[in-house]
């Protein structure tokens, strides 16, 4: 019997997953602007990874923090060593929920705006 149970719970598990309509995605964009009198400061990231739960509306991002990508490098190894510390913190990660998913046809191809509220993690500190 015992030999059972690790089978029954990948069972479990995998049957749970499955009912779930998730949607992933690995192609997102993230990046940020900040404009200075001395200089601008401008980063993008496309290896953010992303996972929604169309019938929950839950929503989950992680963004790897050494994928940002500047113009001059110095100003990424600054962001990297100094600001982020990408090495104590490789990740920030945003968990949230839309707004009535149920009134949003998730599977349209027109693009559309969606309400969603949650926390924002960022060198290991979580706001909402």
């Amino acid at each position: 019997m015992i030999r059972f149970i690790p089978a029954l719970l990948l069972l479990f598990t995998t049957m749970a997953t499955l009912g779930q309509p998730l949607y992933v995605s690995k192609t997102n964009t993230t990046s940020f602007f900040a404009g200075t009198a001395v200089e601008d400061i401008d980063a993008t990231n496309t290896k953010a990874v992303s996972l929604l739960n169309i019938n929950t509306g839950e929503l989950s991002i992680s963004i790897p923090n050494k994928e940002f990508h500047f113009k001059r490098a110095l100003m990424e190894e600054h962001f990297n060593e100094n600001y982020m510390e990408s090495g104590k913190y490789p990740k920030s990660e945003f968990k949230g929920k839309i707004k009535n998913p149920e009134q949003y046809n998730f599977t349209s191809t027109t693009p559309f705006t969606v309400s969603v509220t949650g926390n924002l993690t960022i060198h290991g500190v979580s706001k909402e």
